[in-house]
C-alpha cells in the first residue's frame, strides 16, 4: 500500500552480506563507508540494522547551518542517535571536552547541600503548618482523665474541673441496702 507507515521505519534485522549493508546504510540516507550498526551482542543498545552514529549532541552541529528545524539543528530525513533524547538543547550536552564521568566533590557536595536544605525547609513549612504539629499520629480521642486538663489549660488548676464520667459508688445508700447485701 502507498503511504506513510511506521512499520516502513522500524529497524530492521542486522545485514549479513555487503549487499545488505550497502542499502541499509542507503536507507538511513549515509554513504556505505560511514555505515556501522551496534555490537548484536550489547543487548541494550542493539537495534537490528539501525546505524551508531555515535554521540551526536546538540553543541556539536553548526549554528549558523539552515536546518530544517532550527530548535534541535536538525534536517529532514537525518537520522536520529540513539540517544537523541538525552542530549536535546534542553538538556545537557556532551562535546568531548569535558567528561561526562568526571564529578569535582565540591560541586557534588554543593549540590547534595542545596537538595537537602530545600528538602528541610519544605518539611519543615509543611510541618509547622499542619494542625498537629510535628506528629506524625493521627488524631484520637483524648484519654478519659479525672479532670478537665482542656478547659484548665493554661493556667488553672485542672482539679477545679473534674469530669465524673462514672462511678462506682451507688446513687443512693437504699440502693446499696437492697441491693447489695441481700438482707430484705
Amino acid at each position: 500500500m502507498d503511504g506513510w507507515w511506521v512499520r516502513d521505519h522500524r529497524p530492521a534485522r542486522l545485514p549479513q552480506s555487503a549487499e545488505e549493508r550497502k542499502k541499509s546504510a542507503l536507507r538511513y540516507g549515509l554513504r556505505p563507508e560511514d555505515y556501522k550498526t551496534y555490537d548484536p551482542d550489547d543487548y541494550k543498545q542493539s537495534t537490528g540494522d539501525y546505524p551508531d552514529l555515535g554521540t551526536i549532541t546538540f553543541a556539536h552541529k553548526d549554528p549558523n547551518e539552515a536546518w530544517s528545524d532550527r530548535r534541535f539543528r536538525r534536517n529532514w530525513a537525518e537520522p536520529v542517535p540513539l540517544h537523541f533524547e538525552r542530549f536535546r538543547p534542553d538538556r545537557i550536552t556532551y562535546t568531548g571536552i569535558e567528561s561526562e564521568e568526571s564529578h569535582d566533590p565540591k560541586q557534588v557536595f554543593i549540590g547534595l547541600s542545596i537538595m537537602v536544605a530545600i528538602m528541610v525547609g519544605i518539611t519543615y513549612h509543611f510541618m509547622s503548618t499542619a494542625p498537629n504539629k510535628w506528629t506524625w499520629k493521627n488524631p484520637m480521642m483524648p484519654k478519659q482523665y479525672p479532670y478537665d486538663f482542656y478547659r484548665a489549660w493554661p493556667w488553672n488548676d485542672p482539679r477545679k474541673f473534674p469530669i465524673v464520667n462514672y462511678t462506682f459508688d451507688p446513687a443512693n445508700a437504699e440502693d446499696d441496702h437492697h441491693h447489695g447485701h441481700g438482707h430484705h
